[in-house]
């Protein structure tokens, strides 16, 4: 656990607004995750920072994030991948290529830690998380257990999950089912969707991607 005050917040969101908070903590393990909120539950809990806008330059309050932290990916059997939240998906996206493993590129060049990603079911072009998900283990607050619950029970929506709806979970990790390519095949899709992004949005700037 990594845990800092009067933390500069401004490489933690996507438009690099200036802001600080109280205290900001770095889990690394689900035991911290866990230490944390059975000491309290009022942490601002952030993710790559995208998506967010601070309305605020001081928080006298107390952030959990992940972002650099909590992140690691591991390959199970079955063509599948086990990442922890904070894991972000250009990562996974980049770790699926290492293994010849297909169904992640469209994610490559989409800013976002894997659990955002699954409590706001992100996607483009007509693929979204939920196709490659298999299941979620996460942290219930209110009973402080953790629990498992299937991709047929998280009632996805467009942009929207069961975690969203009920934010008094944490998600910690998420397996997700692939499927055998090659790799240059993999490569080159991964290639074309950043060349097609990157054609939209300004890359010197920041920015947050698409915002409506």
């Amino acid at each position: 656990m990594i845990t800092k005050k009067n933390f500069d917040l401004s490489q933690y969101n996507s438009y690099r607004i200036r802001s600080r908070c109280a205290v900001a903590h770095f889990p690394e393990s689900e035991k911290d995750i866990i230490d944390l909120y059975n000491k309290r539950q009022d942490y601002v809990l952030i993710g790559s920072g995208h998506n967010i806008i601070f309305s605020k330059l001081y928080y006298d309050q107390e952030f959990v994030i992940f972002n650099g932290n909590f992140e690691n990916i591991c390959l199970e059997e079955g063509n599948c991948i086990l990442a922890e939240s904070g894991a972000f998906m250009t990562s996974i996206s980049e770790f699926a290529l290492e293994h010849a493993l297909s169904g992640l590129e469209i994610f490559y060049d989409i800013p976002s830690s894997l659990g955002g990603a699954v409590v706001m079911n992100a996607g483009a072009s007509g693929e979204e998380i939920k196709d490659i998900l298999v299941k979620v283990r996460f942290l219930s607050l209110e009973d402080m257990t953790v629990k498992e619950i299937f991709k047929e029970e998280i009632d996805f929506e467009y942009r929207n999950s069961f975690f969203q709806r009920h934010s008094n979970n944490i998600i910690l990790s998420a397996k997700l089912a692939l499927t055998p390519g090659k790799k240059e095949g993999i490569k080159e899709k991964m290639n074309t969707i950043r060349e097609k992004r990157w054609a939209k949005q300004p890359r010197d700037l920041p920015n947050a991607g698409s915002v409506f």
